[in-house]
């Protein structure tokens, strides 16, 4: 099916994003997300692989589920606020900022209209020139998140879990998740509506979905394990390209030699480009949550449902009347 802009903005704003958000993934798999029965096979697949080669001393269910992961109270806050975005997203919450499919409309008939042309790109070029596109905006989202002090305290809530599982990756303030979709809708649909508009041309509804399609197989193939005590680290030469789940869980470590690392999703090539890579030389013992400077742990503020939602308004809002504001070093605004 083929995408003018003009017929995409007579489309219903909900509905388009919708087509554009779940797309081919949800056809074929039945949801776009990580969280999904299949997703979670698939990791089980990879965790047997990876249970062979290491030889562990313990069975392979208490090795990929040990309990002192999965009977932590913090994974009840992960599946709390995963309960919560799902309900506010159900009602529309998050797509009523999510415009980065109208935004790109509205620009790319703004600067072709009508004379618009069919593009002559190879759909494949295309795919994976968005996808670039749409990973260098959200590599910038997510390093402006730990460096911006009001909206750091609403990320906090993911980096304040201590032990990772496939359910933090909702662990995610309802503030935090509406910030990410407006300025990464607005990212994503001026960059998409300048490369269709001035560049590429007219492209067919399957491109746009294959990006989608992209991320849906980049998450099936390891991006579970990355919210896990379970290491996977893709090689030196890989992970100047791809971020593995070993360098996300570094991302969310509280050693000093990590902070400020790994921002990337897909590709490592932007923290590579800006100096925020990361690359293990081999497997490292990490610990999770919130530290000081010297990489001392901080009191837990996410305790519990109601402190993860009310604490970050406190600490982003309050922040000059705190004289001691509990934030990890990884954002840069210590005090």
């Amino acid at each position: 099916m083929e995408i003018a802009p003009k017929d995409l903005l007579k489309l219903d704003p909900l509905t388009l994003l919708d087509q554009l958000q779940q797309g081919l993934p949800a056809l074929i798999f039945g949801a776009s997300g990580r969280l999904t029965p299949f997703c979670f096979v698939i990791m089980l697949l990879i965790c047997a692989a990876l249970y062979r080669r290491r030889r562990s001393r313990d069975g392979f269910w208490r090795w990929v589920f040990p309990r002192k992961v999965y009977a932590n109270p913090s994974i009840w806050i992960d599946v709390k606020l995963m309960l919560l975005s799902g309900i506010l997203r159900a009602f529309g919450f998050f797509a009523l900022v999510g415009f980065a499919p109208v935004i790109t409309a509205t620009l790319q008939n703004a600067l072709a209209g009508d004379s618009s042309t069919d593009s002559t790109w190879s759909p494949v070029l295309v795919a994976a020139i968005l996808l670039i596109a749409t990973d260098f905006n959200g590599y910038w989202v997510h390093r402006i998140s730990h460096q911006w002090k009001r909206i750091w305290p609403f990320h906090a809530v993911h980096h304040s879990a201590e032990q990772l599982n496939p359910f933090t990756v909702a662990r995610k303030h309802p503030v935090y998740n509406l910030i990410v979709a407006f300025t990464g809708g607005i990212l994503v649909g001026v960059t998409q509506g300048l490369l269709l508009g001035l560049v590429i041309g007219r492209i067919d509804f399957a491109t746009i979905l294959g990006v989608n399609l992209f991320y849906y197989v980049f998450n099936v193939a390891g991006a579970n394990l990355r919210h896990t005590h379970i290491w996977l680290s893709y090689g030196r030469l890989i992970e100047h390209i791809f971020i593995s789940p070993a360098q996300h869980q570094v991302h969310h470590s509280i050693d000093p030699r990590h902070f400020n690392k790994n921002y990337g999703e897909v590709l490592a090539i932007w923290d590579w480009m800006f100096g925020s890579l990361y690359i293990p030389a081999g497997r490292e013992e990490l610990v999770f949550g919130l530290a000081d400077g010297t990489g001392k742990p901080l009191p837990q503020i996410h305790g519990t449902f109601t402190e993860a939602l009310v604490e970050p308004f406190r600490t982003a809002f309050l922040a000059k009347k705190r004289k001691r504001l509990v934030v990890a070093p990884r954002s840069g605004f210590l005090r």
